[in-house]
């Protein structure tokens, strides 16, 4: 058996099982959304020292990850709330730019409550 051929079938296998899951994500954050079941209202976010997202601890500090994880919340229909850290400081430009870079991505993605397009018949 060939080597690469068999890396290369670990590697189909892989991305196989990753569409399987983020397919069965997507249908079960889409039944929670419709039923009305225990689903959470709003996904907090913190932010690090250095300002940057985390998501239950993990770091999101890779723009790629992080939009992405964003979009995929905001294509749910999820909402979400970001903490400001306790050491943000307004003279540490990186830690600024970081936490507004994170809050812009998240605006874009719809996750805040105050981006959903108004409903005329209300």
């Amino acid at each position: 058996m060939d080597i690469s051929n068999k890396s290369s079938r670990c590697r189909w296998l892989l991305i196989g099982i990753i569409v399987v899951a983020l397919a069965v994500s997507m249908i079960w954050f889409a039944t929670m959304k419709t039923t009305g079941s225990a689903a959470p209202s709003r996904v907090v976010f913190s932010a690090d020292t250095n300002g940057t997202a985390r998501l239950l601890g993990v770091s999101l500090a890779n723009t790629n990850v992080r939009d992405g994880v964003f979009k995929a919340m905001g294509a749910a229909g999820m909402k979400a709330a970001i903490a400001v850290p306790a050491g943000l400081s307004p003279t540490n430009q990186t830690q600024v730019s970081n936490f507004l870079q994170t809050l812009e991505a998240m605006g874009r993605a719809g996750l805040f409550s105050t981006n959903s397009t108004p409903n005329p018949y209300e």
